[in-house]
């Protein structure tokens, strides 16, 4: 027998889309909506492929329910909510009243986690009639006509899945009903990726799809990337658009803090939530015009891969993570003090959206301002500088595939740390190496506090003003930061932790390991950090991590102003 301990997994309890989902779950089976068995159609009204509404019996046995049945229904929510044992009183998004939004908003709530199958959906039946163009059109060359038949087959594939109808696994597909549901969040789910993405590998007139989680994709399934899979070398070349898009989404970032306005948000959000610097076209603020949201794509083999294309995707991508914050969301700030003056700031912000933006291949000389990569608006293909220059120099018509330059972005929810100004701890020059240091030993402190995984929690350096940026990178919440704001003994804790991580002695100060290196495995070094591993330094750190283990702890919860 082997003996020891098996800890059980972190949960936030507290998370409030863990709750939400599982009073939804209850609502669906509360409803008995008939007909909803296996597939995302038995939802989705096919008749109508432009809309593809919830079909009408299911959304008026929703709305007949909530009317007739509110009160016992309310009442169920309400009987859940409190053998959760949740201190309702501490919990920023609840309200006595939250349970009856739950149930309002649940047709909405519906809509919405069907909307990524919608888009697969229109992107397959429009690959499909796009494919039919090119092999009914008798000026097509015998090339065309091959790829309008394989633009045809790949398209049927994905309408097979969609229907959940090509594979005979049942209950273990991707598109079965109550899978993908727990996958947009609607459900709870623990054993499959939230709002995954896939890739769509092409082989001769056969195809298959590769999942993964999202933000490990947004980096797997990157234009022109290679994918290694069971043998077989592939090459991204393609991404899934579902309507002809003619307007990229617009962003403005704070190049100090690496906060992110995006979309609307650029028009109505004037100022860094955080500095509360103007978000104006200046040095210190980027402005982006030409994001496109990632999507699936589509991969095929490839055997003949070129040395330089081997080099780039080795290399790999300049991909930049930014912060932006919900207007409702509530942040908890704690300022550390030492001899009553600030050392540092820590925030921490529940459920803030976290955005991914590849701007361009990491060997690329382009400046950010003016990188991307190239794109058939229409087809969705990576194409080349060349096919962009080409394209400017000719007249548009409607057969036309015309190639922008387009940033792809990503966005997710985590809970985050934000840890500003580190310039206040005394970090030894140059300041980035050691805040990269400095980074790496509190992540080390906060798995060895709460027994997480390394994969569980991230960190970054954001902006040019080094800041430290602190998320969970678990499906779901961990409730790990929340902890740390709330209860300033575990953060000190943490601190220690880190610095016992470095090999220094908390009670002399002193090296316990002088003779070894600046940075090993048995501290700073991991697998995940390999690209600074020749930067890192212990020994850099020591200092500003004693301070921060004698400093005095106080926190408030505040609302801060975003909007000027």
């Amino acid at each position: 027998m082997v003996s020891g301990v098996v800890r059980p997994p972190l949960i936030d309890l507290t998370n409030e889309e863990l709750v939400r989902t599982h009073l939804q779950a209850h609502l669906l089976m509360e409803m008995e909506l008939d007909g909803l068995r296996t597939a995302v159609t038995d939802l989705v009204d096919e008749t109508d492929p432009v809309n593809l509404p919830i079909q009408h019996a299911i959304a008026d046995r929703i709305r007949q329910q909530q009317t007739d049945n509110r009160a016992h229904m309310l009442k169920a929510l309400r009987t859940i909510t409190r053998e959760l044992s949740l201190d309702t009183q501490s919990l920023y998004w609840y309200s006595p009243t939250w349970e009856e939004q739950v149930l309002d908003t649940l047709p909405e709530k519906l809509h919405d986690a069907l909307e990524r199958w919608r888009k697969l959906y229109r992107g397959a039946k429009d690959q499909i009639q796009r494919g039919r163009h090119l092999m009914d059109d008798p000026q097509s060359s015998k090339e065309a006509k091959k790829e309008g038949e394989r633009m045809q087959y790949g398209g049927q594939d994905l309408l097979q899945e969609l229907r959940n109808k090509s594979t005979q696994h049942g209950d273990q597909a991707e598109f079965y009903v109550f899978r993908y549901l727990a996958a947009e969040g609607f459900l709870p789910g623990y054993n499959f990726p939230r709002i995954p993405l896939r890739t769509q590998l092409k082989s001769g007139n056969g195809s298959k799809y590769l999942s993964r989680p999202r933000f490990l994709a947004f980096r797997e399934f990157g234009p022109r990337n290679l994918i290694y899979h069971r043998g077989s070398k592939y090459r991204v070349e393609r991404i899934v658009i579902p309507e002809r898009r003619k307007e990229f989404t617009p962003a403005k970032i704070s190049q100090g803090t690496g906060f992110l306005a995006l979309g609307r948000e650029t028009e109505t959000i004037t100022n860094d939530p955080f500095t509360n610097e103007p978000l104006r076209g200046d040095q210190q603020v980027l402005d982006i015009t030409n994001l496109m949201e990632t999507g699936e794509t589509q991969s095929r083999t490839y055997e003949r891969i070129s040395s330089e294309e081997e080099e780039r995707t080795r290399e790999g991508y300049q991909i930049k993570t930014y912060f932006s914050l919900p207007t409702e969301n509530k942040l908890r700030k704690t300022v550390l003090y030492l001899e009553e003056l600030p050392l540092l700031t820590i925030r921490y912000a529940p459920s803030a959206t976290l955005t991914h933006i590849n701007h361009k291949w990491r060997i690329s000389k382009d400046p950010v301002e003016e990188s991307g990569y190239p794109i058939g608006t229409v087809t969705g293909n990576f194409k080349s500088k060349k096919d962009l220059e080409e394209s400017r120099e000719k007249e548009l018509s409607e057969d036309d595939d015309p190639v922008k330059t387009v940033k792809l972005y990503i966005s997710d929810q985590a809970d985050i740390l934000y840890l500003q100004p580190v310039s206040g701890l005394g970090l030894p020059s140059p300041e980035r190496h050691s805040v990269l240091s400095l980074m790496y030993a509190l992540k080390r402190g906060i798995e060895l506090e709460f027994q997480v995984e390394g994969n569980e929690i991230a960190a970054e350096i954001m902006g040019t003003d080094n800041n430290i940026l602190i998320y969970e990178a678990a499906e779901g919440s961990l409730g790990v930061l929340r902890t740390l704001v709330e209860n300033p003994p575990r953060l000190l804790s943490v601190f220690r932790r880190a610095y016992e991580v470095c090999h220094f002695n908390p009670e002399t100060e002193t090296d316990t390991q002088p003779t070894w290196a600046k940075a090993t495995y048995n501290d700073l070094l991991s697998y995940y950090n390999q690209p600074h591993h020749a930067v890192l330094d212990r020994h850099a750190i020591q200092g500003p991590l004693e301070r921060l283990m004698r400093a005095n702890v106080e926190g408030q919860d505040l609302q801060e102003d975003r909007i000027a």
